[in-house]
């Protein structure tokens, strides 16, 4: 009870007693009941969606945020009358996880694209191995020359092709075959949690309408096992790479909090007609995880060389929707869809919401 109602209740039994009279009542206004702001605590969160074709509305729209139907408040796109939307790009190359063949021909196609990437409005930031170099507007020139000196020398360590190639030989060799092929996937894991982390704790916040990562990287299987085993593993034996898995799912649902939409660079190799040929998503073990990454952050895997130029006009044409919800807690991250009312899909953006900080 309130400290001034009990000292009123004192007061009257004081002047009630015997030989006393009682003061008049006084009368005290009655607070009004508390508005649905007031007892439950919501906020207003957006999502960038990438829509094919036609611009879509609040009314058709859907928002589900782990599973739970949300008020679609509004929907804006980024590019206004007055002024094409700013763009926000990181070039990031892991020398551990690159490969040559790959890196060189994605890193001279962005060398090629430097004055698509650093538009007007656009600025870039090329981070290699964490250390991080930003390139202002009107930087065309000094992008391109840094991305064509990388590209010369890439000088990738290809660290999970040697890790797979260790684990060969350790599983042959092996008492127990199926404790030393875990036992690589675990360290697989590990380095895919260190490349993580040193990409987002080299990653700029992001501060303009659309922020685009472009990851060089040359991937890893998500089940390593058929590179690794050997005829003295059974066909039925368990090794568990979940671990490996949900590390590139978490990569991914973190840089979608932190609102980076990831397009890694696809691995790359010269066919026998001198033509550069990216190779498919499906049946590319090393691309597993560069898929799941890019599929969480609302990304696509490069996949031919035009790629890069309608992905950026797709991010130029992206729609913010706008939604309530309850307030995040901090690390915590909320699985979300947007869904077309009719035509009952689900629109292509980030996969999850929250609050990043502290996230790996």
């Amino acid at each position: 009870m309130p400290r001034g109602v009990a000292a009123l209740s004192l007061s009257a039994l004081l002047f009630a007693a015997p030989g006393r009279a009682a003061p008049q009542a006084v009368a005290t206004a009655t607070p009004p009941p508390p508005t649905f702001a007031q007892s439950v605590d919501v906020t207003e969160t957006s999502i960038l969606v990438l829509p094919r074709g036609r611009p879509l509305g609040a009314a058709g729209l859907q928002v589900l945020e782990d599973e739970k139907l949300r008020a679609v408040l509004r929907v804006e796109p980024v590019r206004r009358a007055s002024a094409p939307p700013t763009r926000q790009v990181v070039v990031a190359l892991d020398r551990s996880f690159c490969d040559d063949d790959a890196s060189r021909p994605a890193l001279l196609e962005l060398a090629k694209s430097s004055s698509a990437l650093l538009d007007d409005e656009g600025e870039v930031e090329l981070v290699v191995d964490g250390s991080t170099r930003h390139v202002p507007h009107g930087g065309v020139p000094m992008l391109t020359d840094e991305l064509a000196r990388l590209a010369g020398h890439p000088g990738c360590a290809r660290l999970p092709h040697r890790l797979l190639w260790d684990a060969r030989d350790a599983v042959r060799t092996s008492t127990d075959p199926a404790a030393a092929a875990q036992a690589a996937i675990e360290q697989l894991r590990e380095e895919a949690r260190r490349d993580a982390r040193a990409i987002l704790g080299s990653l700029p916040e992001c501060h303009a309408d659309v922020c685009l990562l472009v990851l060089v990287h040359a991937g890893y299987p998500l089940d390593p096992l058929p590179w690794i085993a050997s005829d003295t593993i059974a066909a039925s034996t368990h090794v568990d790479s979940a671990g490996l898995r949900e590390a590139a799912r978490r990569f991914g649902a973190t840089l979608a909090a932190r609102h980076w939409i990831t397009c890694p660079a696809a691995v790359t190799r010269r066919t026998s007609d001198g033509i550069a040929s990216f190779l498919a998503v499906t049946g590319t073990p090393g691309m597993q995880a560069l898929g799941a990454i890019a599929r969480e952050s609302g990304g696509t895997p490069w996949v031919n060389e035009g790629f890069l130029a309608p992905m950026l006009r797709r991010l130029d044409a992206a729609q913010r929707v706008w939604y309530r919800t309850e307030p995040f807690q901090p690390g915590e991250l909320r699985a979300v869809a947007v869904r077309d009312v009719a035509t009952g899909h689900d629109v292509d953006g980030p996969r999850w919401v929250g609050d990043a900080s502290g996230a790996t």
